[in-house]
């Protein structure tokens, strides 16, 4: 009973809700999912569906469409990124404010955790509340949520130089869709980033990879990696075709009939890798497993080759996919184990649960594929080799003359895995250079070992560009030192082969003169891997200045550093700006843009001088890993705690809201009461001061949100003025202000201006309020920056205190007016006493005029985007209506539905859908968007007549009342869609008169016809 109690106290009833419809959802047959409606790309985020379902259910419903579908090709690909151009819609750009990017990668990383977790329902509530909280984009929680899953905070303006040049996806080792991959990348901040492909690209895997990619603007680029024979062993290329105009233009690529047959010749190379590694599974049935039995003490019995083909769904089989099948296998086998203790005596199933929890941490597929699974079968070549694939028999320069035929346009990248540089030497003179990139940085080989001579490559690398022969020769000449003292089987071969190279150093300079080699990083994640931290890097210079902070001085930062230092430099562009506002448009602006330098929009980006400049010490390094070993922290992290009073910090963070709310103006109202009451010598400043502090603060916050909404002139708009207030943001401010008291009022005013100096607000009111005022700007900036705002709102409302000194004056002098002439006396008393008071008073209007104005421009910029998107919709079915019918005027059957219903034939319904739906939403915006009438009309201005007239003719369909009440009813937004066809039936009609004023057009009959019920 007493656990429920504190629940509800911890928890809101929107937190049960939510998981409530997220069971449904789940439960729900996948036929049946009606919340996948909402995912259509013609609904807006912000429009009619709002009315379906809240921000929250559709946000995770879109994760869960897309974590829940895992075939490759066809319908679970189109549903996977529907769910991903739902999830940017709503997350992405849906979400205002400053710290909206960090907030979107946190609630993307929160819906994936809820998803997941399915049988703790104390963690459950806990994902639930941080995820509604997380919506409102608090910076301070939204830092604490990226610091806990390892993200790094990147910067608002989305120039960080993050990128992975070596990834994997679910077809070939790795564990995640293309589109799954695309997101994880978003939300980690990578914004280029290279899939790398085994023997062949598999188009469906190209097409919802770069469909994905330009959904999320992820610059993304498809490479294909062979493995070609060099002295008795594989070395791996990576072949990256470019050059493309789209993805369109990329899939005609694959279809070419020359690229068709290559990739028909290369599907022998993925089937022999695939039989390598099935007699890899043989052989650790016959030679390992009996060795896995005993040492975990378990009986499996043999892995067949179809269990395994089952186990990976799609793609190409791998040693990854036999460790993590074992590993899977051994755990239910220690599972089983565990349960049979029952009947054990106590000492000895003490001893028992010890050892199996011992035998369960080390059961990783990284520990059983380095310590049972023997790999030699894919890394060595057979003695034969014919009995390679013809692709596989290639020297590494047939191979790129055969590339460079298929695609002139590409780039090459030789894989130094398992390399020396004697190899790297004598590859690229071979390949005549046509390698155009080293792969100089992998951090999974990094982490794991077996790289030593990478940075004597990147040193040869970089003597090559700088065509240095004095260097190239010595480290030739080193080289040759070295192979003397070796033990290669080939040693004297090799040594004859470098003295050749060392007589043809010139034809050696001359080969990178024109073009440089360039260095690749990249991590090779498939997100297998819990030893290292997984795809991206990042170079440290482009993060904000509190994140380079850190990282260099904690501990964790210097584990993420990676021994990888690389020139860049920030690049500043500065564009004309008068495009925005009319006002803008006068000469006197015009003149101020030309000869003084205002009005221009910043954009800066971040340039690679040289993206490996020096490898080998971390602590000069400046690339970072991104992400971290979260997962196997998490569970302590979200260990069941028992939710007590002891527990104070699990009560503050997931208080519920109201009595959080409620906590946090008595943490601002008692010290506050307590100062006037204990300092106060009027018995209304006793007992009434902290009221009336925190009154003019809440009435400041109220005002300026409903002023900054439009409330106050909203007309026929459904919105009330408690629409536009954030309570949360009200209790932030009634909190800290009332904190404020004791320093205003009593240490400021009374303490050091009145005792120490002897200043009064009757004899030194300006001394006295600009004392006052200052130290307001100071713990004002002080509050904001521990809240997480930026330098420059905090220095803003330091400004703002500032100014407030002239209105405090003014205020003073007037109260002195009217008491003098109401006769009062001890007048002086009484201003000194209220001093602190009306400099508070002047502070917060000031605050209301500068932050409602900016309240203002937040939620007219927010509606102009939203109607520039709608717009943009609008403005293509118009065109595609003029494509259909050639020989008619498509406007004229915009404005007449019974006509453009006649005429549309087979593309009728899906045609008359969207424009229904955006309808809809233009309605909805005009009813409940703050801001929305104000943002209509400045775009209108902006519109040609014509496309004036496209868009009154659009929402003329609102007119259509039976067809569009029939969609409602056969599932439009799904099953809750009551309320919506409600609003429209109410409201369309008063919108299409309002409409056609705005527009300057006629008002269609049909639209006043009286509705017969």
């Amino acid at each position: 009973m007493a656990t429920k109690i504190w629940h509800r106290l911890l928890f809101d009833q929107a937190d049960y809700k939510l998981l409530t419809e997220l069971d449904k959802l789940i439960d729900r047959p996948r036929s049946g999912k009606s919340v996948r409606k909402l995912f259509e790309a013609c609904f807006h985020p912000r429009g009619i569906k709002e009315l379906a379902a809240p921000k929250e259910l559709r946000i995770v419903a879109a994760m869960y469409n897309l974590l829940d579908t895992f075939e490759q090709g066809g319908e679970a690909m189109e549903q996977r990124l529907a769910a991903l151009q739902a999830l940017h819609d709503e997350v992405i750009t849906g979400i205002g404010g400053r710290f909206r990017h960090n907030t979107a990668r946190v609630l993307l990383q929160l819906m994936k955790e809820l998803i997941r977790e399915r049988t703790d329902q104390v963690r459950r509530l806990k994902l639930a509340h941080e995820l509604r909280r997380a919506l409102l984009g608090q910076p301070r929680f939204i830092r604490r949520l990226l610091k806990r899953y390892y993200l790094l905070e990147m910067p608002e303006s989305w120039t960080q130089l993050a990128f992975d040049s070596h990834v994997h996806d679910a077809n070939t080792k790795g564990r995640k869709s293309p589109t799954h991959l695309i997101m994880d990348a978003w939300i980690k901040g990578i914004r280029q980033l290279q899939v790398v492909y085994y023997n062949y690209v598999p188009r469906h895997a190209a097409d919802e990879l770069l469909q994905a990619a330009a959904i999320m603007a992820v610059d993304v680029r498809i490479g294909v990696e062979f493995s070609t024979v060099y002295r008795n062993r594989f070395v791996e290329m990576i072949w990256t075709p470019y050059g493309f105009s789209d993805a369109t233009d990329f899939l005609r690529f694959l279809d070419r009939p020359r690229v068709v047959a290559f990739t028909n010749r290369c599907l022998a190379a993925a089937a022999y890798r695939k039989k390598l590694v099935l007699k890899t599974l043989d052989d650790f049935n016959r030679q390992n497993l009996k060795k896995l039995n005993d040492h975990f003490h378990i009986r499996l019995h043999a892995v067949g080759d179809a269990e395994l083909l089952a186990s990976i769904r799609y793609g190409q089989p791998a040693l990854e996919h036999i460790a993590e099948l074992l590993a899977a296998r051994v755990r239910q086998a220690l599972d089983e184990r565990f349960s049979r203790l029952e009947g054990i005596a106590d000492g000895e199933m003490e001893r028992e649960r010890r050892e199996i929890t011992d035998l369960r941490r080390e059961v990783t597929a990284e520990y059983i594929r380095e310590h049972f699974i023997d790999g030699r079968r894919l890394s060595r070549p057979p003695e034969n080799l014919r009995e390679l694939p013809e692709i596989n028999r290639y020297s590494q320069l047939e191979l790129i003359e055969e590339l460079r035929r298929i695609s002139p346009g590409c780039r090459i990248t030789l894989n130094l895995s398992n390399l020396k540089l004697e190899d790297v030497v004598e590859i690229l003179f071979d390949c005549r250079g046509q390698i155009t990139h080293l792969e100089i940085f992998n951090l999974k080989d990094m982490v794991l070992g077996g790289r030593t001579d990478d940075a004597a490559i990147n040193e040869f690398r970089q003597a090559l560009n700088r065509g240095d022969a004095i260097r190239i020769k010595q480290i030739i000449v080193e080289v040759l030192r070295r192979l003397k003292e070796s033990k290669y089987p080939d040693k004297l071969e090799r040594i004859g082969r470098l003295r050749e190279i060392l007589h043809r150093l010139v034809e050696y300079v001359e080969l990178y003169s024109h073009a440089a080699l360039g260095a690749r990083l990249g991590s090779d994640s498939a997100s297998r891997s819990s030893r290292v931290h997984g795809m991206g890097l990042v170079v440290l210079d482009s993060l904000p200045k509190k994140v380079r902070t850190s990282l260099c001085a904690a501990r964790e930062g210097r584990e993420s550093l990676q021994p990888v230092r690389s020139l860049v430099y920030r690049q500043c562009d500065y564009l004309p700006d008068l495009g925005r506002l009319p006002v803008l448009q006068r000469p006197l602006f015009r003149f101020l843009q030309q000869h003084c330098g205002c009005f221009f929009q910043r954009q800066e980006r971040w340039i690679f001088q040289d993206n490996v400049l020096e490898l080998g010490d971390a602590s000069a390094g400046n690339l970072v890993a991104l992400g971290g070993f979260y997962q196997s922290e998490l569970s302590e992290h979200h260990a069941l705690q028992e939710l007590t009073i002891g527990n104070v910090q699990e009560l503050v963070w997931y208080l519920n809201s109201n009595l959080k709310m409620l906590c946090k103006v008595l943490i601002g109202f008692l010290p506050a009461f307590l100062t006037f009451y204990w300092t106060g010598d009027w018995w209304l400043l006793v007992y009434f001061g902290a009221v009336i502090w925190l009154g003019i603060t809440g009435i400041r916050n109220i005002l300026q949100a409903v002023l900054g909404g439009g409330g106050l002139r909203r007309g026929s708009q459904l919105l009330t003025w408690k629409d536009f207030i954030s309570w949360d943001r009200v209790a932030d401010s009634l909190m800290y202000t009332g904190i404020s008291v004791p320093l205003l009022d009593y240490v400021v005013k009374t303490v050091l201006l009145q005792r120490c100096f002897g200043w009064t607000a009757e004899e030194q009111p300006v001394a006295v309020f600009t004392g006052i005022a200052l130290a307001n700007g100071v713990y004002i900036v002080w509050h904001n920056l521990f809240r997480g705002f930026s330098r420059g709102v905090a220095v803003g409302n330091f400004f703002r205190s500032v100014f407030s000194v002239p209105v405090a004056i003014g205020f003073n002098a007037a109260i002195y007016g009217i008491l003098s002439l109401c006769g009062v006396g001890g007048i002086a008393v009484i201003l000194q006493q209220w001093a602190a008071i009306i400099s508070k008073l002047a502070s917060d209007c000031i605050a209301g005029v500068i932050e409602g104005y900016g309240d203002r421009v937040n939620n007219i910029t927010v509606r102009l985007r939203d109607y520039q998107q709608k717009l943009k919709l609008i403005f293509h079915i118009y065109a595609r209506l003029e494509v259909l019918f050639p020989e008619m005027e498509a406007l004229a059957l915009l404005e007449n539905p019974r006509r453009l219903q006649k005429h549309l034939g087979p593309e009728r319904h899906k045609l008359q859908r969207t424009i229904i739906v955006d309808a809809l939403d233009l309605l909805y915006f005009w009813l409940y968007q703050p801001q929305a009438r104000n943002a209509l009309k400045r775009v209108m201005s902006g519109l040609t007549e014509e496309e004036c007239k496209v868009l009154f003719g659009s929402v003329v369909v609102l007119t259509r009342e039976r067809e569009i009440s029939r969609l409602f009813i056969d599932g439009l937004i799904g099953r809750h869609f009551s309320r919506a066809l409600a609003f429209y039936l109410h409201h369309y009609r008063n919108y299409l008169k309002q409409m056609a004023e705005l527009s300057g057009r006629p008002l269609p009959e049909i639209a006043g016809r009286k509705r017969v019920h």
